[in-house]
């Protein structure tokens, strides 16, 4: 199963769609590594991050981070 998936994200490179990280890497290089300098909490996915988010936010409360 994981193939024929790996080949068809790879096969997309043809279509001028760019695996992997080496872009991103590039454009947060040209910005100054923004990402580095901020401390977040990127939450991410299809269902509960609303509920994730405010657990979150209770325990950095509780330990006194705005």
């Amino acid at each position: 199963m994981i193939n024929p998936t790996l080949e068809f994200l790879y096969g997309l490179h043809n279509r001028g769609i760019k695996l992997g990280l080496k872009n991103i890497e590039s454009f947060l290089k040209i910005c100054g590594n923004p990402h580095k300098e901020i401390q977040t909490i990127h939450l991410a996915g299809t269902n509960g991050k609303g509920s994730t988010a405010s657990i979150i936010s209770k325990i950095l409360q509780k330990m006194g981070i705005k």
